[in-house]
């Protein structure tokens, strides 16, 4: 046993409490799982501190500053995981949306557009930067509980911000429908970008951050709630970009 392994919190992943102290980051620990390679805060912030961190959530305005160019961008991206659905695919789901322009780039491309976030404020700035898009503030879980579902879904830069790793993944599956895509990135903790000195990346930023992925561990983490891997699309950056179908 490595001397820094210790009995930690079950790992959100696998359940194996086996971890590896990999030091504090702003006074947060980080670990990782022995046994999966899952990169996560032990302990995780409690749920009260999670929800004031995204309360008027300050990345907004840098949002804003790029909204057309996060349309087109979102444009392209949308036309590429695209050509894995049928030609009669119609709705789609921005999960974390901020201010919207994913959707719109959506809308724009034909779709029946719907986003959801957390933060009122800046839902309330996307309903009026998209007012053809359908927007709410809800969490998927919610958004799953209601039963509906929709032909591609998007995921990005949200799944390190979650720490239930196997309840996200159940709520997205249910709002993807089968034969369905998802669209998911996250940061790559595999990258050989990624520094020896694991907390020092800069992508380690508790308490937004909470878990940090590799390919190995997402893949696992998606198969194992009813996805198929199509690809992963190539990064010269330290993050994953997944296409996967919902079987």
């Amino acid at each position: 046993m490595n001397s820094n392994d210790k009995s930690g919190t079950p790992c959100p992943l696998c359940g194996e409490s086996r971890v590896r102290d990999l030091g504090s980051r702003d006074g947060y620990p980080v670990v990782c799982c022995v046994a999966c390679g899952l990169y996560f805060l032990d302990p995780m912030p409690t749920a009260q501190d999670l929800s004031a961190i995204y309360d008027d959530y300050d990345a907004t305005d840098k949002y804003l500053a790029k909204y057309r160019k996060k349309i087109l961008t979102a444009t392209y991206k949308q036309k590429l995981v695209g050509r894995h659905l049928p030609k009669d695919a119609k709705t789609f789901l921005d999960i974390g949306c901020n201010i919207g322009a994913v959707c719109e780039a959506a809308r724009r491309l034909g779709y029946e557009s719907m986003g959801i976030d957390l933060d009122e404020p800046t839902l309330k700035l996307a309903r009026e930067l998209a007012p053809n898009c359908r927007f709410q503030r809800l969490t998927s879980y919610e958004l799953a509980g209601q039963g509906e579902n929709f032909d591609l879904v998007f995921c990005t830069e949200v799944l390190e911000h979650v720490p239930e790793a196997h309840e996200f993944a159940a709520s997205f599956r249910q709002l993807v429908k089968s034969g369905g895509i998802l669209y998911l990135t996250t940061p790559d903790a595999g990258h050989w970008r990624v520094p020896k000195d694991f907390i020092t990346w800069n992508e380690v930023k508790p308490p937004q951050h909470l878990t940090w992925y590799s390919r190995q561990t997402l893949v696992r983490l998606l198969q194992e709630h009813g996805f198929d891997i199509i690809r992963f699309r190539r990064c010269h950056r330290a993050n994953l970009r997944v296409i996967a179908r919902a079987v």
